[in-house]
């Protein structure tokens, strides 16, 4: 249940807020990401992913809302090389510490300010997951081995013909395809197998997807054509940004780019483990999708 509706700071009054909390005009933390556009207060900035040596993030200010005695600030986190993106909001009380959080149902849902760009900004009701999304529905049930690799067959198939022909830019609510890593995935798998992994557009961060894919879908060691990686943004004891894609044929991993907003090959099985989990220190899992849910 969404809490109810308030005003949208103006861009001046959020300037504003934001300066207010910067223990100078213009503080910085040092090993802070690089920040674009307006600034960010230091409390705030220090909770944000700063990237990893050679590969820096940065953060864009979307927007500041006021609800009842605190500022929640929604803030898009990006590394363009790598090409992975996911919103972030931290709660700063009036009088508290500012606070990351991790699920986004019940935010502050508010009215599109005039000139909101919905393409290009961000959407916080498409990212919170309801919990029965993340709950199996129907009882697992034995599969032949010729059938989950017809399903893997498919779904790798759609992940190649969709390179370079799947557009994100005017994905909805995902700051112009910057933060679609989800989006397309479960495009792909609509292409491929008739729905979405998520039967709705919500949950399109990935620490909501890995809930659907660990409660309704099959964890496998190593990974296998067809299959969903993901490392999922994780938010202790700051925030570090994950991705999802598809493993492809010969250990290549197809995914969302935040800079080009398309489908493409952008890692390998290796590159994704030496990034995700061996640099940033995120879980690196592989899920075959159960066609239970697909049938």
């Amino acid at each position: 249940m969404l809490l109810s509706r308030r005003h949208l700071m103006t861009s001046a009054a959020a300037a504003t807020a934001a300066a207010a909390f910067m223990t100078s005009p213009k503080a910085r933390a040092q090993e802070g990401p690089d920040v674009v556009g307006r600034d960010i207060p230091n409390d705030v900035l220090q909770l944000l992913d700063p990237g990893v040596e050679g590969f820096r993030m940065k953060a864009v200010l979307d927007r500041v809302i006021e609800f009842g005695s605190a500022f929640y600030y929604v803030i898009v986190q990006f590394q363009e090389d790598m090409g992975i993106g996911e919103p972030v909001i931290i709660k700063k009380p009036i009088n508290g510490e500012a606070v990351i959080l991790e699920d986004f149902v019940g935010l502050p849902q508010v009215p599109a300010p005039a000139g909101f760009n919905d393409a290009e900004s961000v959407d916080l009701a498409l990212f919170a997951l309801a919990a029965e999304e993340a709950t199996a529905t129907r009882a697992p049930e034995p599969v032949t081995a010729a059938a989950s690799q017809r399903q893997d067959t498919k779904v790798l198939t759609s992940a190649a013909s969709s390179v370079n022909t799947l557009d994100s830019s005017t994905a909805r609510g995902t700051n112009g395809g910057r933060l679609a890593c989800a989006w397309a995935v479960n495009k792909v798998v609509e292409r491929a197998l008739g729905r979405p992994i998520l039967s709705g557009p919500n949950g399109l961060a990935t620490s909501n997807l890995v809930k659907v894919l660990r409660s309704k879908h099959v964890k496998v060691r190593t990974p296998v054509s067809g299959a969903i990686v993901i490392s999922p943004t994780m938010y202790s004891p700051r925030v570090n940004v994950g991705h999802v894609g598809i493993v492809g044929s010969g250990n290549k991993i197809y995914s969302n780019s935040s800079n080009k907003k398309q489908w493409i090959n952008n890692f390998t099985t290796d590159s994704w483990s030496n990034y995700y989990g061996s640099r940033k220190g995120l879980p690196v899992e592989y899920f075959r999708l159960d066609e239970i849910y697909f049938t």
